[in-house]
């Protein structure tokens, strides 16, 4: 199985998966209006065909709390076959997944 991890936004946070690994690849560079939904929407796909070409067969990713940058995201991801969205609990300092079909 090929899993990519990635990051939603650069920037926001610290990403270190629970095996304590950074993550180093996000789909979001740079966000200067979270409200240009068209902008969103065509990294979004810019993303997700590079995830085509990976061959990822899931996708852990981290999310960092924009939700309008989430949404966009997973209104257009076609690939993997499953997505794992990961959120962080502040009381264990670990992510948490949440299964996304």
């Amino acid at each position: 199985m090929n899993v990519a991890t990635v990051g939603l936004c650069a920037g926001r946070h610290e990403i270190k998966t629970n095996d304590g690994q950074p993550v180093e690849q996000f789909i979001f560079q740079e966000i200067e209006n979270p409200l240009d939904f068209e902008y969103l929407r065509s990294v979004s796909i810019a993303f997700n065909a590079a995830l085509d070409v990976f061959g990822a067969d899931v996708l852990h990713l981290y999310v960092t709390g924009l939700t309008s940058a989430l949404t966009a995201f997973l209104a257009v991801c076609s690939t993997p076959d499953s997505v794992i969205l990961m959120h962080f609990n502040r009381e264990t300092g670990k992510y948490e997944p949440q299964v996304f079909y």
